[in-house]
């Protein structure tokens, strides 16, 4: 095995691990604001999200804080970013996906 292999397993594992911790926080965030769009009061658990209220690149040391979440729907969360475009498509790739599946059943885009 060179060495370029066991970094990228090294990597792998890191970027598991980080995809890991911040499925957790979303889901206890979610969890804290009772699984409803703190903004419009949407109830569909499909479309919720976890908002970082301070932004995690800023505050680095606070992205994994429940405190620093909100749980917002997608079309509210996009709202909230709507002045960086390159968030507000990702989060609106994200409706897309969702809207396709209920359309779609079954199917991938």
């Amino acid at each position: 095995m060179t060495e370029v292999e066991v970094d990228q397993k090294s990597i792998e594992a890191i970027r598991a691990t980080l995809e890991q911790q911040q499925m957790d926080w979303s889901r206890q965030v979610k969890t804290k604001d009772g699984w409803v769009c703190q903004d419009c009061g949407e109830l569909d658990q499909e479309l919720l999200e976890a908002h970082h209220i301070k932004p995690k690149a800023m505050f680095p040391d606070d992205a994994l804080k429940v405190a620093n979440g909100t749980c917002v729907c997608i079309p509210c969360h996009a709202k909230r970013h709507k002045a960086n475009l390159w968030v507000y498509n990702l989060i609106m790739v994200r409706l897309a996906k969702v809207l396709y599946r209920r359309l779609y059943p079954g199917k991938e885009i």
